[in-house]
């Protein structure tokens, strides 16, 4: 398997080259060159015999790397380690709820590995494959992150220690939940380099983009191909639960590396309807909706806060594997600079795999959260609450007899991360025996901490991550 750039300013280059790179040199995103089809019988198997979701994991990502780069025993050995440490053996949990009507719907909670969000996923085996290369090769790497939320943590968690490899993660300061800003301040390991930034998630990324490409840095964002490749295997675990049936299932949307797994797996014969909820960042949900290209703006704070993006890079990928590189790059040419339209064909062809997306304000995210611990006695995070809205709604607009497709949420989060949104729904831990003064929080506090270094306002924010590249890249 070879890899090109959505632009296809970029041919013939390997996973490792793919893994090891953060944007092609022609500013476009790695994509495979062939998209693979998932062997017929292998699926016949998985219809009868329902497959544990690291199986999954390991036949997706064989059909996108070859034995000659990554030996099948060391792949195997790989995708093992990567969940051996999550809370749960089926390393997704399904949870049942109904909504007001009485209509039912079951959330996907991609919270169980060791920072509580559905990053850890792909990160915990991300992580290990750059292990393995960077050993193979005996030689050094930086990774360069920029967080809205959760990234940094689980960028962290996963190659944290590891000989060989730097992490610098940056994050807005003050727009994170506490916990989230704990989880990677209290990593104290010396190849974990933290910056606290003055502005947005969508500040930060225009210093990072402007560091690559750049020999021996990486970046492990869903920029990187191989995060989009690993959640491939969330929506085909969803269809072999339903014996590949269809299904309806709703993604919350920030960068849309999730949505662009799940567009994959469609393409890839995985039989199931994505909806996008994105919160008051509607630029997915105008793309999807109105055929808009707004990257850009102002970006409008939210409790859900990994979703506080307007500048969805994964949207290339999208537009790319349904279109073409030359479609993609007069598309992306002024991205920046003014809205405009996508072709008429393409936004049709979009609406075909994407069935509708949905702008979730505040209020209606907060009641959801309410409303879903009051039916069900279950609580759900303020990004989940944003495509259970999204699930509600649709199911309120279905007719009785025409489609009866079972509903999954994607959960893209644990509560615990976020007990602030709880308190706004006035959910209080008396209320919903939901222990919010005692759990995560209090044990991250009792960490012991590094503090990170701040980027202010007004300062060259491109020449202080040169330095620091350059300072934790020179030989130790």
């Amino acid at each position: 398997m070879k890899y090109k750039s959505t632009r296809g300013g970029v041919t013939g280059s390997s996973f490792e080259d793919a893994l090891f790179a953060g944007y092609a040199p022609d500013g476009g995103l790695y994509v495979p060159e062939v998209l693979p089809e998932i062997p017929k019988d292998l699926l016949a198997s998985w219809k009868t015999s329902p497959p544990k979701y690291q199986q999954v994991v390991l036949e997706i990502v064989k059909l996108f790397v070859s034995e000659d780069e990554v030996p099948k025993n060391v792949l195997e050995n790989c995708v093992t380690q990567a969940y051996k440490e999550f809370d749960t053996s089926k390393v997704i949990e399904i949870h049942d709820c109904k909504d007001t009507s009485g209509t039912d719907y079951k959330v996907v909670e991609l919270f169980h590995g060791k920072t509580k969000s559905f990053k850890d996923y792909a990160m915990s085996l991300v992580g290990r494959l750059l292990q393995y290369f960077v050993g193979k090769r005996s030689s050094h790497a930086t990774i360069l992150v920029g967080t809205s939320g959760d990234t940094g943590s689980a960028a962290i968690e996963a190659v944290k220690g590891l000989k060989g490899l730097d992490i610098i993660v940056l994050y807005p300061k003050g727009k994170i939940s506490e916990v989230q800003e704990l989880q990677m301040i209290t990593v104290t390991d010396d190849n974990v380099h933290v910056f606290a930034t003055e502005g947005t998630s969508d500040d930060l990324d225009v210093p990072i983009k402007k560091c690559f490409p750049s020999p021996g840095l990486i970046s492990i964002n869903s920029i990187n191909w191989a995060r989009i490749m690993i959640q491939i295997a969330h929506y085909v675990y969803l269809s072999t639960l339903e014996q590949l049936q269809p299904i309806d299932i709703y993604v919350p949307t920030g960068a849309a590396g999730n949505l662009s797994a799940g567009l994959l797996a469609s393409l890839m014969g995985i039989p199931v309807n994505l909806y996008s909820a994105t919160n008051l960042n509607d630029t997915v949900e105008m793309l999807i909706n109105k055929g808009k290209v707004a990257f850009g703006g102002e970006v409008i704070e939210s409790y859900s806060n990994a979703m506080d993006i307007r500048h969805p890079y994964n949207c290339e990928r999208v537009l790319y594997f349904l279109s073409d590189s030359k479609t993609v790059a007069g598309i992306m040419k002024n991205d920046d600079e003014s809205e405009s339209m996508i072709p008429a064909d393409l936004h049709e062809k979009l609406k075909k795999y994407i069935k509708g997306a949905l702008k979730v304000d505040t209020p209606t995210t907060l009641e959801t959260i309410r409303e879903c611990w009051k039916l069900n006695k279950y609580m759900i995070c303020p990004h989940t609450a944003t495509a259970v809205a999204f699930c509600i709604k649709t199911n309120k607009e279905k007719v009785d007899g025409i489609n009866k497709l079972k509903s999954y949420v994607i959960a893209t989060a644990s509560p615990e991360k976020f007990p602030d949104a709880a308190k706004a729904a006035e959910l209080s831990s008396i209320d919903c025996n939901y222990n919010l003064a005692n759990g995560l929080l209090q044990e991250l506090k009792s960490r012991e901490r590094k503090e990170p270094k701040l980027m202010k306002k007004g300062e060259n924010w491109f020449e202080i991550l040169q330095a620091e590249i350059k300072l934790v890249s020179a030989p130790k």
